[in-house]
């Protein structure tokens, strides 16, 4: 089971890679992926060349949990192939590890306490394991709220089908 989530898919269109690309480019503002980007009329932020792509969404603000999108455009008998990743930036990535990593760590010493001296109670093993279970539910839920939303506008911006 994955903690951390991860997506990878691929769609087919039949754009040429060239055109992919176009298609692509004149949405991306080319802007540092980490940037806050406070006012941008391009729906992308990122890097985008004619063999692969690493691209945010644009926000207003700041959201931690936006997929990194990375992509290849590979050419094929029938126009393009675009695999596509989706992940967490790497800085939050780390940020969740060491809040799971401290979390766990925490409810299996609770635990080991109860265990150990029952009058402790189980109050530090609950609590710790609901703030473990809650830096997986709000990373899943926002990660996948997102990778949804953003699949389904990559597939329309390529009108191509995910194979």
């Amino acid at each position: 089971m994955y903690l951390l989530p991860y997506y990878s898919f691929k769609i087919e269109t039949s754009q040429t890679p060239e055109s992919a690309f176009s298609s692509l480019e004149s949405k991306v503002d080319h802007k540092k992926i980490q940037k806050i980007t406070w006012s941008t009329n391009a729906e992308f932020h990122g890097e985008v060349s004619t063999t692969e792509f690493k691209i945010m969404k644009s926000i207003r603000g700041r959201n931690a949990y936006l997929p990194l999108i990375t992509g290849n455009f590979i050419p094929s008998e029938l126009g393009t192939i675009i695999y596509i990743e989706m992940g967490l930036a790497p800085f939050t990535v780390i940020i969740m590890c060491i809040w799971l990593g401290i979390t766990g760590m925490m409810a299996i010493i609770g635990l080991f306490d109860f265990f150990q001296d029952s009058t402790v109670g189980y109050g530090p093993f609950l609590h710790s394991t609901y703030f473990f279970l809650a830096g997986i539910i709000f990373t899943l839920g926002s990660f996948w709220f997102e990778a949804i939303k953003q699949k389904s506008r990559l597939i329309e911006i390529f009108d191509g089908v995910e194979s």
